[in-house]
């Protein structure tokens, strides 16, 4: 016997011990075709996963920039607005004061129901006014005598 590495001793003749390095040194093919598959398999995830939050950090990135210039415009608007009424309301204030400076009175504010567009002629208003200190010729007001007419 040569050497001590050999490991098809005398002793051991059944081949109960031995290994099979053919098999050993190549794997079997079908293990590695599902193996690879196995790695391609992952790669596209790992592409797909990527992709897919590049997708949404773009569509983020749009709802921002829509976002900040709906914001930026609406303020904008609003110190253009908060303008326009400083202008109008110093513009009211020169105006009231060449009046003042003329002799001319300030108009009394009108009530509400005036300013939001019912108003009632001023005829209207005078003939209620002058109704409301007369009731009928007998001391009762025109709804009770209405109310006796129908009962007759």
């Amino acid at each position: 016997m040569s050497s001590g590495n050999n490991t098809d001793s005398g002793n051991n003749s059944s081949g109960a011990a031995t290994i099979d390095w053919k098999r050993v040194a190549s794997p079997n093919p079908l293990e590695q075709v599902e193996d690879s598959l196995e790695w391609v398999a992952e790669q596209e995830a790992q592409r797909k996963a990527k992709e897919e939050a590049k997708k949404k950090a773009k569509e983020d990135a749009q709802k921002r920039a829509k976002f900040q210039a709906w914001w930026q415009a609406k303020s904008e608007r609003k110190v253009r607005e908060k303008a326009e009424a400083k202008v109008a309301t110093e513009a009211m204030r020169v105006h009231i004061v060449q009046n003042a400076a003329q002799g001319v009175k300030p108009k009394p504010k009108q009530c509400q129901a005036a300013s939001k567009g019912r108003a009632r002629p001023k005829e209207t208003e005078d003939e209620e006014k002058s109704d409301e200190g007369e009731e009928g010729t007998d001391g009762r007001s025109d709804e009770d005598a209405e109310g006796e007419d129908t009962d007759e």
